[in-house]
C-alpha cells in the first residue's frame, strides 16, 4: 500500500485473513484452526505454533452485512470471463456452480491437512462468484427496475430468516458430531440441491 505523507496507518501482522464473517468465513477460521491443532498434535518438527488467524468483517457486528443492503458488482469476473452467462445460460451456470460447490465442501470435510484446506477454500470462493452472480442477475432482470432495492431487501431478509434454523441446528450438533462432517453433509445437502435443480425447468433453462 502506497505511503501517504503526515498518515500513519495502523498495521496488524497475521498468518491467514479471511474476509467476511458470515457462515462461510466463520466456519473456514473454525476448520482451519482444528486443521492446525491436529497437526501440532501429531507433528514432531515444523509446528505450526502461534499461527495467528484473522477475520475481516465490514459490518459493525457479525451478522449485520446479512441485511446491509449490498448488491454483489460483477464487473471482475464479468473482465475475466466477458461471455461467462452466455456460454451454457445462466440457470446451467447456477446449477453447475452450486454443484461444484458442494463437492467441494464435502472435500473440505474429509481435508487430512492444512495444505489441501487452503487449496479448497480458494476453490470455494471461485465456485461461490460461479453461482451467485447469475443467481444476482437473474432476480434482477425477472424484477422491475422501480421494484429491484425492495425484492434484493425482501430476498436477503428471508435469507437471514432461513439461516437461524440452520445455526440452531449446526450448534447443538457441533458439541457431539465433527465439524468436518457437518461441512461434509452441508456439502451433500448443496449438491442435491443443484441436482434437483438440473432437473427443474424453470431453473435449468433460464437463458
Amino acid at each position: 500500500m502506497a505511503e501517504l505523507p503526515g498518515i500513519q496507518r495502523e498495521t496488524l501482522d497475521v498468518d491467514v485473513v479471511i474476509v467476511g464473517a458470515g457462515p462461510a468465513g466463520l466456519a473456514a477460521a473454525y476448520k482451519l484452526s482444528q486443521l492446525v491443532a491436529a497437526h501440532n498434535a501429531s507433528a514432531t518438527e515444523k509446528k505450526l505454533e502461534g499461527l495467528s488467524i484473522a477475520v475481516l468483517e465490514k459490518g459493525k457486528e457479525i451478522g449485520s452485512h446479512g441485511i446491509s443492503g449490498a448488491v454483489m458488482d460483477p464487473r471482475g469476473i464479468a473482465e475475466l470471463m466477458p461471455d461467462y452467462l452466455e456460454r451454457g445460460g445462466k440457470g446451467r451456470l447456477l446449477i453447475g456452480g452450486f454443484a461444484v460447490f458442494g463437492v467441494l465442501l464435502i472435500l473440505l470435510g474429509f481435508a487430512p491437512s492444512l495444505l489441501p484446506a487452503l487449496v479448497l477454500f480458494f476453490c470455494l470462493g471461485a465456485a461461490n462468484i460461479v453461482f451467485l452472480v447469475p443467481n444476482i442477475t437473474i432476480s434482477q432482470e425477472a424484477t422491475p427496475p422501480e421494484l429491484r432495492a425492495r425484492v434484493a431487501g425482501a430476498r436477503l431478509a428471508l435469507l437471514n430468516i432461513t439461516w437461524l434454523p440452520m445455526f440452531a441446528i449446526s450448534g447443538a450438533l457441533a458439541d457431539h458430531v465433527d465439524a468436518g462432517a457437518l461441512i461434509a453433509v452441508a456439502g451433500a445437502l448443496t449438491l442435491a440441491t443443484a441436482v434437483f435443480g438440473a432437473f427443474a425447468p424453470t431453473v435449468r433453462d433460464v437463458p
